[in-house]
């Protein structure tokens, strides 16, 4: 289900930018400004997931051994997380109780155990959450409700849309590019601020139903086609 409806709903949607930040400088005070926007962003229910704060008002408060062990792809695993809250798969992709809801990650995992913490024991409608590896675009089965690319494997999109062609699949990969090449959701560093674009078009042509409001924090794709440029 989509999160509901609430007052501030607007006011959260305009904090928003303020809270998807990952520094991408190394100082020391960045990661730990980093540590503050991935615990929070984790610990968000699907109701306060839109709420938001600047990552450097208790950055203080963070545990020098959490900080280090930050980076890219610990926020970025945050976001794949989300993302299954918020997108819709139709009934017959998962069609009986026990049919696990497998997130992959194709090539090499960039997520160390970041990814694998945050699915741990997790469930979609009623759907263990199964994650798996594909070492290649040949790897791939049908059975797969969301495929992670990362960017050394962006070059196999074509390939990836051709056997996922029509099938309800949502393809995140790691830059805007990427949704106008066959992924739905594109996530790309922007002044030091980790943002996606989405696809929808393609993801209705997947039938895969993605959450208004998670598009309202997208970045257009026109205009970041014009970026791109």
């Amino acid at each position: 289900m989509f999160p509901p409806s609430y007052p501030n709903a607007a006011g959260d949607r305009a904090l928003i930018a303020r809270l998807i930040r990952w520094r991408h400088k190394a100082s020391w005070l960045n990661r730990r400004t980093a540590v503050h926007g991935a615990l929070l962003f984790a610990a968000m229910t699907m109701t306060t997931f839109w709420a938001s704060a600047r990552f450097t008002n208790v950055r203080a408060a963070m545990a020098p051994s959490v900080a280090a062990e930050v980076t890219e792809y610990t926020l970025k695993a945050q976001f794949v997380e989300r993302f299954t809250r918020y997108v819709k798969w139709p009934d017959a992709a998962l069609p009986e109780k026990v049919t696990p809801f497998v997130v992959a990650v194709l090539g090499k995992d960039p997520f160390g155990k970041s990814l694998e913490d945050l699915l741990k024991d997790r469930k979609v409608a009623e759907h263990p959450i199964k994650l798996v590896r594909f070492a290649s675009a040949d790897a791939l089965v049908p059975e797969c409700q969301l495929l992670f690319v990362p960017q050394a494997q962006e070059k196999q999109l074509e390939k990836i849309g051709k056997f996922y062609k029509d099938k309800p699949v949502l393809i995140v990969a790691e830059s805007s590019m990427a949704a106008r090449n066959g992924a739905h959701i594109g996530l790309y560093l922007e002044q030091s601020s980790l943002r996606f674009v989405i696809n929808n078009p393609a993801a209705k042509q997947a039938s895969l139903e993605i959450s208004s409001e998670l598009l309202k924090l997208a970045t257009p794709l026109d205009k970041r086609s014009e970026a791109d440029k």
